[in-house]
């Protein structure tokens, strides 16, 4: 290709310079991959955080079920062992329904901790998720706000036009 001339405007002249297609490349990747970028995080953004709360509700769901389920079988063990125990059916008549042997005296107050409940299972309770990171919910929120979704897509469609201005010849000679 032969080197073309022009003149500036102080009347020098200059030798115009063709651009490799490298930086062609270049100029075209790097606008394009951050539009694209800003479009992935408009779009993507407010269903992953639907999604992340979503897995956190139904872990949290999943360990209240599972206690639950705990205390159902504790009751049930109760349930099993009132027949056979004697002592834990004298506790329970007196704890629920008031009734003492005659034999027996009761004081109130005696010591410094109450004993436990008869009747009342202890169950260790399940861990409960970590909520949320609350990051990502309060850009989703933002996100979904039309006026800021309109400006970060029509800043991506300006960015892609900018991207293959860049990336095209000065002259279509120039090919």
């Amino acid at each position: 290709m032969a080197a073309r001339r022009r003149i500036t405007h102080r009347g020098r002249f200059t030798r115009r310079r063709s651009v490799s297609p490298a930086r062609r490349i270049l100029g075209f990747a790097v606008p394009a991959g951050v539009a694209m970028a800003i479009v992935a995080v408009v779009v993507l953004t407010p269903p992953y955080a639907r999604l992340v709360r979503a897995r956190w509700q139904r872990a949290s769901l999943s360990a209240g079920a599972a206690d639950g389920e705990a205390l159902i079988a504790a009751q049930q063990r109760l349930i099993d062992a009132i027949p056979g125990d004697e002592v834990l059916t004298m506790r329970l008549a007196h704890h629920r329904l008031g009734l003492v042997p005659a034999n027996e005296l009761v004081v109130a107050g005696a010591t410094d901790s109450p004993p436990p409940r008869p009747g009342i299972p202890s169950i260790q309770r399940h861990p409960r998720p970590d909520p949320p990171p609350q990051w990502v919910l309060r850009a989703a929120r933002r996100l979904q706000r039309p006026p800021l979704r309109r400006g970060l897509m029509l800043l991506a469609g300006a960015m892609l036009v900018m991207a293959m201005l860049l990336s095209s010849p000065a002259h279509p000679s120039d090919k």
